[in-house]
């Protein structure tokens, strides 16, 4: 079975993805209720920016321990780069409009933004993939592979007194002293550090243990991520209610439903490629301005209070919007890649 094929379902699921991203950013059931809304966006959608690290887990990193190669993995990182660079550059006319450089910028702060926190909203995740990328990559190297997956646990469950369940670390002042320290250089634990290399760990984990996790039934994975998934939703709804999340990007039982989501994705025999990973990137990178796009179209027409104030009509107008941009840009990216010299050999992510 070719690659393309066998892994079809993580390039489907990655587009996916890209639309829960939408959802967290356009909140398409508020209209409909707070709960419904939040039932999505903050706890089922919490799996798209998982989903896209376990995928560069799985194919980037299970070379490094064996050979001590970091070609791909450096490969992957400049990728990143050229690609945050590119969408720092693209975002500075709406952080213009947006008041960014006005009162209260400093260079300081805006150095932090781009090493951390990321220049726009959505742009976090670049900075915090490629420093998580380097920071895993470094470790498996020299680490054992247990010892890489104990620090990443240890270094998420960090993250998460810092976000779903910030109440417990607030009421303890030593605790609350070390994150508030933490907060004056990231916004939030959601970076690279505390929360990209679990999820790094485990893409490249189901990878290494590909022989054994298809010997797992599809019955079995189906039911721990219905049951995982119930438990994730609970405690989501749980620490909503007793007001202890800060942020809701990390919760206990999401790296758990994040296990069998990508097992069974693994599992879909359907036919994939490049091209499907490349528009769910561009989908997330382009949305926001699509946002922005939707709601200034809506100001001009007079049709603010039906494409933007009726959420889920908003959520498929942006939604259509960035899958369009993002295709038209794909095909440009595809004909500058046949008018290039042949011979070096590609990547799939």
């Amino acid at each position: 079975m070719s690659e393309k094929r066998k892994y079809g379902g993580l390039d489907w699921f990655r587009i996916i993805s890209a639309i829960l991203v939408i959802t967290i950013h356009t909140s398409p059931l508020l209209s409909f209720g707070e709960w419904p809304d939040f039932i999505l966006t903050r706890v089922i959608a919490r799996v798209a920016v998982p989903f896209f690290l376990m995928v560069s887990g799985f194919f980037v990193l299970p070379e490094i321990p064996n050979t001590k190669d970091l070609t791909r993995l450096f490969r992957q990182l400049k990728r990143l780069g050229l690609l945050y660079i590119i969408a720092m550059v693209l975002y500075v006319p709406i952080m213009i409009y947006s008041g960014y450089f006005g009162e209260g910028f400093s260079l300081a702060g805006l150095c932090k933004d781009i090493l951390i926190n990321g220049t726009f909203y959505h742009l976090w995740y670049l900075p915090a993939a490629i420093f998580g990328l380097f920071f895993v990559g470094i470790l498996l190297r020299y680490c054992k592979d247990w010892v890489v997956l104990l620090l990443s646990g240890g270094f998420y469950v960090l993250g998460l007194l810092g976000d779903s369940y910030y109440g417990l670390t607030r009421g303890i002042p030593v605790l609350k002293e070390m994150y508030d320290g933490i907060f004056s250089v990231s916004d939030y634990t959601r970076n690279g550090l505390f929360f990209v290399p679990v999820f790094l760990m485990l893409g490249y984990y189901l990878k290494k243990q590909e022989e054994r996790r298809s010997r797992i039934s599809t019955s079995y994975v189906m039911l721990g991520l219905s049951v995982s998934g119930v438990f994730m939703l609970m405690e989501g709804l749980l620490l909503h209610f007793a007001g202890w999340q800060r942020h809701d990007s990390m919760y206990l039982f999401l790296p758990l439903v994040m296990i069998f989501l990508f097992m069974g994705m693994c599992r879909l025999e359907i036919t994939g490629g490049k091209r499907l990973g490349r528009i769910a990137m561009l989908v997330y990178i382009l949305h926001p301005a699509m946002i922005v796009a939707v709601r200034l179209a809506g100001k001009l027409t007079g049709l603010t209070k039906w494409v933007v104030d009726q959420s889920l009509i908003h959520f498929i107008l942006v939604t259509i919007a960035s899958f369009i941009a993002a295709y038209i840009l794909t095909i440009g990216m595809n004909r500058n890649r046949k008018k290039e010299p042949t011979g070096r050999g590609g990547n799939r992510y």
